[in-house]
Formats: C-alpha cells, structure tokens, sequence
C-alpha cells in the first residue's frame, strides 16, 4: 500500500518537513502564550494569585458587612422575581417593575431587549422559584449567582425551567442596583 523503500533524498526532505510542522507550530504557540491571546491565564512572577478583574463566580467570602450583604442578597431577589415575570402581551409593566432595581445603562438595554426580543412562542413567563442564590462582594460592587426556576406559558401549557443567573450589583447612594444580568448554564 506504502511504499517504504523510499530513495535517501526523500527520507531526508520528509524529516525535514516534519521537523519544520514541529518548530514553527511550536513557535506559534510560545508567541500566542507570549501575546496573552490564549483562553489559559499566564502566571507572572510578581503576582502568583492575583485575582481576575471579572470572577466568573462570586466568592464564598465576601467582604462586605452582614447588612450590606443582606441588602444585596434582597435586591438581587427582588430583581429576579421582577426580571422572570414577564408578560409578553404588556411588556411596559415588565419594565415599569425593574425600573427602580437596575442601574441606568441597564434600564436603556432592557428597554431595547423588550421592544427588540420575539416572544418565540411564549405566552408568558412567571417567577417559580429561587432554589439558590450566593452573594458576595467587596466595597461598592458585588456579583450574586442564583438557581431559579421559571414557569414558561405557551398557550395554556406551563414548563418549569430552570435557568442560572449571575448578577452584577453596584451601590449608587444607598441602594444596590443590578447593573448586569446573564444567564448562565449548570449551577455547579
């Protein structure tokens, strides 16, 4: 099927090639890790652990005082049960319940999401409820990460689905407020 009885030149312009594919491919890499333009962190010297500007979870521990932490955990509730109920029919009163629980930019691209986003089908959605929700932070901002599970209406028929949210919290005044919302995938 092969032939392996290849003259001498060949052998050698075959090695060749390959030891060129394994250099340059390797040097790509170190030039990528280099640039930082790989999806892995690149430990430095000076900083061992350094924690990332944006945690993809929040941390267990949290700076913040008990009250202020509580604060946050009941701004973040109130802004899930507002953000899951929604009926697709009036969504002005959808945006009238999250005006006072979101940050300004925000509010702007919930009104866009609501004007911009097709109903799919869906009747409505409702609020079911919270299975999990931790919160942490440190100074004037804080991330909450929360299981819930929402009731979709198509029709007359009602789903349970379970949906993660993380939420991006910030304090303006002596409120918090929800400056980011995104819907995650497993809890765990």
């Amino acid at each position: 099927m092969f032939r392996t009885d290849l003259p001498s030149h060949r052998r050698r312009l075959l090695v060749f090639v390959l030891v060129v594919f394994l250099v340059v491919g390797f040097a790509v890499r170190f030039v990528l890790v280099k640039l930082g333009w790989t999806d892995q962190p690149r430990p430095t010297a000076t900083e061992p652990s350094a924690p990332s500007a944006e945690p993809s979870e929040p941390a267990a521990v949290s700076s913040l005082p008990p009250e202020e932490l509580s604060a946050v955990t009941e701004t973040a509730n109130r802004f899930i049960r507002a953000y899951t109920t929604i009926d697709f029919s009036d969504r002005s009163k959808w945006l009238h319940a999250l005006d006072g629980l979101t940050g300004k930019e925000f509010y702007q691209y919930l009104q866009e999401e609501a004007t911009a986003r097709p109903a799919d089908g869906l009747t409505a959605t409702s609020f079911g409820k919270i299975e999990r929700l931790q919160c942490s932070g440190s100074g004037l901002t804080a991330s909450c990460i929360g299981a819930v599970v929402v009731q979709e209406q198509k029709g007359q028929q009602f789903t349970p689905v379970e949906r993660v949210y993380q939420l991006s919290l910030a304090k303006e005044g002596e409120h918090w407020v929800v400056e980011e919302a995104e819907v995650r995938g497993d809890f765990d």
